[in-house]
C-alpha cells in the first residue's frame, strides 16, 4: 500500500521531454553553471537552493534578488507547501508530495506514480497560478472535477467557493435559471428567487462539468457572460460577477465545433489553458497502489496482472467501484487473486491446458531468454508466466531441469 509515512517534498522542473522529477531528500541548487545540481537555461549560474524541512520546502535566493511565488515577489527565502509553484526567471518550478520508496506524487486528492499524470499535476498547478480559464478534458470517470479542484486550490481564489454544476444533468428548461439565477414566478413553479451558479461562485471557481452537453442557446449566453462578466437572471436585472470558469468534458471539443455542435468562439474562450488527464489503462503503474488505497488492505502482488488484463473503460471510477465489491465480500480482509478477479468480472483463469504447457516447457528449454521464449509462444504475457511459474514449482514433475530461471527480460 501507499504509506502514509516518509511524506516529503519534491520538485517537477521543465525539460525538452516535459517535466523532470527532483528529489529534494538532500539540498538541491538550481541553475545554469556547472556547479549547479540541476542545470536549466535562463537560469544565473547558481540561482536558488531547494531543501525539504518536515514536509515543506525552504527555498532560498541565491542571485542577490528576490523569490516569485503566485505573481507576488516574496523575498530572498520562502516556506512552501506541496502545490505552490515557484517562478525563477520565469521557469516554473512545482512542488508536489511524494511518498513511498516507489516515487508517489501527489496534489490535493490525485497522486499518481506514472510520470504522465505527474504533467497533468504539474499543469493543473500552472494553471491555477494563472488564473485562466481553463479546458480539462478526459474520459468519464478520470478525475475531471479532483483535478479541477487541483487548479482551484492552487489559485489565488482558493479560499473563495468553488461551485460544481453538471451541464448533462439538467432539463434544456432549466439550464439559464441554473446557470444564472432566476427571480420569483419567471417560469412555471418557480416559487423562489434562486441564485445562479455565476452568482454563488462570484468570487470564485465555477466548474462547468460536461460542458459539450450545452445546447446552442446556452453556448450563446455562457459565450456573452465569459466576454463581459455579466450574467441576466431570469425574469431580472444584469449583474456582475467575478467567476473564474473552470469547462470539462469527455468529448472532443474540436471535432464538435467542425460538426457544428460546438461554438468554436466559446471553445477559445473556456479553454485558454487546457490539460488532460490520461486514462487509468495508460497508468498501469497506478492500479495496485490506488485500489489497496480504496480498499484500505493489501492485495497479493499477482493481483497486477489480472488488473492490467482489464481495460478499465470507467477509468478511476471503476476502479472505486471494485474496491467497494471487494470490501462487500471480504469484510475487510485482503482479498484472494481470484476474488480481485471476479470483481473485476474477469472470467476464472482456465485450467492449465497440457498442450500450452509443453509449449512453454520446450521454448523455456531452447530459446536463449525468457522473453525470447514468451515472443515464440505468442500467448498472452500474462497466460506464459502463469506456465512459467507452474513449469518451475517443484510440484511439477514435468518441470525443465534446464529451464533459465534467472534471464531477464529482453
Amino acid at each position: 500500500m501507499i504509506s502514509g509515512d516518509d511524506v516529503r517534498i519534491c520538485a517537477l522542473v521543465p525539460n525538452d521531454a516535459g517535466w523532470q522529477r527532483v528529489s529534494l531528500a538532500r539540498p538541491v541548487v538550481l541553475g545554469s553553471g556547472p556547479e549547479a545540481d540541476v542545470r536549466l537555461r535562463r537560469l544565473a549560474r547558481r540561482h536558488c537552493r531547494l531543501e525539504d524541512h518536515n514536509g515543506q520546502v525552504v527555498a532560498q535566493d541565491l542571485t542577490g534578488g528576490a523569490l516569485t511565488v503566485a505573481g507576488r515577489s516574496v523575498g530572498r527565502q520562502v516556506r512552501l507547501s506541496a502545490g505552490a509553484v515557484l517562478r525563477l526567471a520565469g521557469v516554473p518550478i512545482v512542488l508536489l508530495q511524494e511518498r513511498g520508496a516507489t516515487p508517489w506524487l501527489s496534489c490535493g486528492a490525485l497522486g499518481s506514480a506514472c510520470p504522465k499524470m505527474w504533467r497533468a499535476m504539474a499543469e493543473l498547478a500552472l494553471a491555477g497560478e494563472s488564473g485562466a480559464p481553463l479546458l480539462v478534458t478526459g474520459e468519464s470517470g478520470s478525475g475531471k472535477e479532483l483535478a479541477s479542484r487541483v487548479a482551484h486550490d492552487a489559485s489565488p481564489r482558493a479560499n473563495a467557493a468553488f461551485v460544481a454544476l453538471n451541464c448533462a444533468a439538467l432539463p434544456a428548461g432549466l439550464l439559464e435559471a441554473e446557470l444564472f439565477g432566476a427571480r420569483r414566478g419567471a417560469y412555471t413553479g418557480s416559487v423562489d428567487h434562486r441564485d445562479g451558479a455565476f452568482v454563488r461562485a462570484d468570487g470564485g471557481t465555477l466548474l462547468l462539468d460536461e460542458v459539450g452537453e450545452l445546447s446552442a442557446a446556452a453556448q450563446a449566453a455562457l459565450l456573452r457572460v465569459l466576454e463581459t462578466g455579466e450574467v441576466q437572471v431570469v425574469g431580472g436585472d444584469v449583474r456582475r460577477v467575478d467567476v473564474r470558469v473552470i469547462a470539462a468534458t469527455h468529448r472532443d471539443l474540436r471535432a464538435a465545433v467542425a460538426d457544428g455542435g460546438f461554438r468554436l468562439d466559446l471553445l477559445h474562450r473556456l479553454a485558454v489553458a487546457e490539460v488532460q488527464l490520461p486514462p487509468l489503462r495508460a497508468r498501469a503503474v497506478d492500479l495496485l497502489p490506488l485500489l489497496e488505497r480504496f480498499l484500505g488492505a493489501p492485495l497479493p502482488r499477482d493481483a497486477a496482472a489480472a488488473l492490467r488484463d482489464h481495460g478499465w473503460p470507467g477509468n478511476v471510477r471503476e476502479l472505486r467501484n471494485v474496491a467497494r465489491r471487494l470490501a462487500m465480500r471480504c469484510g475487510g480482509a485482503s482479498p484472494t487473486v481470484a476474488e480481485v478477479r471476479r470483481a473485476i468480472g474477469i472470467p476464472p483463469a482456465p485450467a492449465p491446458s497440457p498442450h500450452r504447457r509443453a509449449l512453454v516447457a520446450g521454448l523455456l528449454e531452447t530459446c536463449p531468454t525468457v522473453g525470447a521464449a514468451h515472443r515464440a509462444s505468442g500467448l498472452p504475457r500474462s497466460t506464459f508466466f502463469r506456465y512459467v511459474k507452474e513449469l518451475r514449482s517443484p510440484m511439477t514433475p514435468d518441470a525443465p531441469a534446464a529451464a533459465p530461471v534467472g534471464v531477464l527480460m529482453t
